[in-house]
């Protein structure tokens, strides 16, 4: 300890850091723009972080815009005199940096792109079908013409940038070229003519920016959300117990199968204001198969849970947030913490409120757990057994090179056929239990 201390708190060290910090926050409260654009810049790779300086930039009153490559340079930049700060080329998913320098490169010595046709003339090196779908979806294109029409012209644009990049090879071989003024252009690329659907190009977005940036197709259930639900970012671990309604946009969906073909599944719910993690067991999932994947907006109404000190949502009832009428819906009911909404009798064939009958303890519930047992299923095991809180007793026992090797966890469960199909499902056919 008191190494450590030597060098954590030492004068010097405090010094830079506290230096360090009067120049940051210096910057950020004079040069706002500049400060966030630099920050973002430095967490070019980590769309997680982008997500949230971009919600300091929304803060602070600064608007963040799509990419665009007569604007946007390969790092984020500054939009002078627009509280603007403009998408990074070298942040759209797939592109690459190298790309997106050429691009930016090519601009500086020749000007703006006045047409598609000189941006694909100018550019024919460095295209192919790939850059150009993930420069359409991601905006970055959209001064040329309706995201929908460009993406239904991608073929056509390839095929004119391969033109222009033969063209581009001959004219490099003859002396005088340039007295053509021709040789230097593309014939018009004509493209088909499709109307925008803003929510295709909200979940483009989200594909290549990792966020949705030009809108959120939340926004249109904002005042409904703010009458039903709770803020995803606002679920706390001290809530742990409460029964709550979160309404977002379903992504990140891992199903898992059960050896009875039933499914359950862990979702991560986006709001505008954070994202929190739902666990489906297979009764719930079964109710609204086709509910759970990416971009589904849904209303969620379930138990807090904070075990592995995270807070997630285990999911009792499901709504499609389109469908949802805010005075049909009445409160939320609070159930007792040491009941579960997943018990057996959750269907109401027993009050929530009435005293559990006593009974006597039953033998311990047995999980044999797999030798290559992976991290991921075990912390979905654990959240599984505190979802389901009783009087007996878990006892997880796995073969060792030492022998079998059994201990006591420190939870109780309600033993229930719904729990022996959960905990099937996650561990596979690999576990047996009892």
């Amino acid at each position: 300890l008191e190494d450590f201390a030597a060098y954590c708190f030492n004068k010097s060290h405090a010094v830079c850091y506290a230096m360090i910090a009067y120049q940051t926050a210096y910057l950020k409260a004079h040069y706002p723009d500049c400060f966030m654009a630099a920050l973002m810049t430095s967490d070019l790779g980590d769309i997680d972080r982008i997500s949230i300086e971009i919600s300091e930039c929304d803060r602070l009153g600064l608007t963040v815009l799509p990419p665009d490559v007569n604007e946007s340079f390969a790092d984020f930049s500054v939009v002078k005199g627009t509280n603007s700060i403009r998408f990074g080329l070298g942040a759209i998913k797939n592109l690459g940096y190298n790309v997106a320098k050429a691009i930016v490169q090519e601009r500086k010595n020749g000007g703006p792109f006045e047409t598609l046709e000189d941006f694909l003339f100018r550019t024919s090196s460095i295209l192919n079908k790939k850059v150009l779908e993930n420069l359409v979806k991601s905006g970055a294109l959209d001064r040329f013409g309706s995201r929908a029409s460009l993406y239904g012209g991608v073929e056509v644009m390839v095929k004119a940038a391969a033109g222009a990049a033969k063209q581009n090879s001959h004219n490099q071989a003859l002396l005088f070229a340039e007295s053509d003024p021709d040789a230097t252009k593309l014939p018009p690329v004509l493209l088909p003519t499709i109307a925008d659907d803003k929510r295709q190009n909200l979940t483009w977005e989200k594909e290549l920016l990792g966020l949705y940036l030009s809108d959120h197709p939340l926004k249109e259930f904002g005042e409904l959300l703010g009458q039903v639900a709770t803020p995803c970012g606002d679920v706390t671990l001290e809530m742990a117990g409460k029964n709550i309604r979160i309404g977002g946009v379903v992504h990140e969906v891992k199903k898992i199968t059960t050896k009875s073909n039933q499914m359950m599944a862990f979702a991560m719910i986006e709001d505008l204001s954070g994202t929190l993690e739902a666990v489906v067991f297979p009764t719930i999932f079964a109710e609204q198969k086709d509910k759970w994947e990416n971009d589904v907006m849904l209303l969620l109404e379930g138990k807090v849970n904070d075990k592995d000190g995270q807070a997630k949502l285990l999911v009792d009832k499901v709504w499609p947030l389109a469908e949802v009428n805010a005075q049909s819906l009445g409160a939320v009911v609070q159930t007792k913490q040491s009941r579960s909404p997943y018990s057996p009798n959750r269907s109401g064939a027993t009050s929530n409120d009435a005293p559990p009958a006593r009974s006597q303890p039953e033998k311990a519930f047995l999980v044999d757990l797999p030798t290559a047992a992976r991290k991921d299923a075990i912390e979905q095991l654990k959240t599984l057994l505190a979802a389901h809180p009783g009087k007996t007793p878990v006892d997880l026992q796995m073969t060792t090179e030492n022998g079998v090797k059994r201990v006591r966890a420190k939870l109780c469960v309600a033993v229930s056929d719904e729990l022996r199909l959960a905990v099937d499902s996650i561990l596979r056919p690999g576990a047996l239990h009892r």
